[in-house]
């Protein structure tokens, strides 16, 4: 976790995984290369997102979307087990990418529910029936 420290260097990098079932996981190469065509580095300098809703933790989707897309194909599930906001539900609406999002904060899955709607309907309307 970043942290506001005084006695040492901030740490300000937060890790990122990708997780798999199975050993022969689907891994898209070319999705993970930066501008340029060259491989992405280990470390990502993302802007941070501006989000109106009332949570702390809202994940850029510059930092979601490389992960789905190298990770999982058009229709493929995507498992988000910390959902907070819902960014990885938008992002995946936006791929055409099925997702499942557990989350305990009653206020967080509405909140997530929300924007996903909003999102789909005022700026990617999909129709996963037609994309099938």
């Amino acid at each position: 976790m970043p942290e506001s420290v005084k006695d040492r260097p901030t740490r300000s990098h937060e890790y990122v995984f990708l997780l798999s079932k199975s050993p022969k996981y689907y891994y898209d190469h070319a999705s993970a290369r930066e501008a340029g065509g060259r491989n992405r580095r280990t470390v990502w300098s993302i802007p941070t997102e501006p989000f109106p809703g009332a949570h702390f933790a809202t994940f850029p989707r510059a930092l979601v979307e490389p992960c789905i897309l190298v990770g999982s194909r058009p229709r493929d599930w995507v498992l988000d087990p910390f959902f907070g906001s819902g960014t990885v539900g938008v992002v995946c609406e936006q791929q055409h990418r099925n997702y499942v999002g557990i989350e305990l904060n009653p206020e967080y899955v509405e909140l997530a529910v929300r924007r996903i709607r909003n999102t789909d309907r005022l700026l990617f309307p999909y129709d996963r029936k037609r994309a099938g």
